[in-house]
């Protein structure tokens, strides 16, 4: 997101979500935010998901992610941001789990980042024309670096659950 003092509370089908990870690409200004939450959701394939900011928020983007594992909470997790330039944070993916990353810029509308070590997912550029926003998986433990040479105040989360 942009704009928002923060993430106060996400909610998943109804479930309260735990806080797993964020950066902030424009620290203190809270300007560019990556965040990663997780639910437990016991039933059901759709869901609202519903976030409630600090403050107002504006120039959002959000994927949601359905992972299958036997204890529910993430086993490892990183972030980081930078005013201008790459960003990159380290992940430890267990034998036969999972990561997923999350990455926002405030000021690139192309939308044409460069994942290394993760398979991107979904992109949105051109968010209310001014922001762009991806999301990818990571199949083993790496240094997870999105290259994104025209944005500034560049925020990626990253988790990892086991099997």
């Amino acid at each position: 997101t942009n704009g928002a003092a923060g993430i106060s509370a996400v909610t998943i089908g109804g479930v309260s979500a735990t806080h797993v990870a964020g950066a902030d690409g424009s620290s203190p200004n809270a300007l560019s935010l990556s965040e990663i939450w997780y639910a437990a959701v016991p039933t059901g394939t759709t869901a609202t998901v519903a976030v409630t900011f600090n403050s107002s928020s504006g120039r959002s983007s959000c994927a949601t992610y359905r992972i299958i594992t036997v204890t529910p909470a993430p086993t490892n997790a990183n972030a980081s941001g930078a005013a201008s330039g790459d960003v990159s944070a380290a992940l430890t993916v267990p034998s036969g789990g999972k990561g997923i990353a999350g990455y926002f810029s405030r000021t690139d509308t192309d939308g044409a980042h460069g994942w290394t070590n993760a398979t991107e997912d979904v992109e949105v550029a051109n968010i209310e024309g001014f922001s762009s926003a991806s999301f990818a998986t990571v199949a083993a433990s790496a240094t997870v670096t999105v290259t994104n040479s025209s944005g500034s105040d560049n925020a990626l989360s990253v988790a990892a659950w086991g099997a």
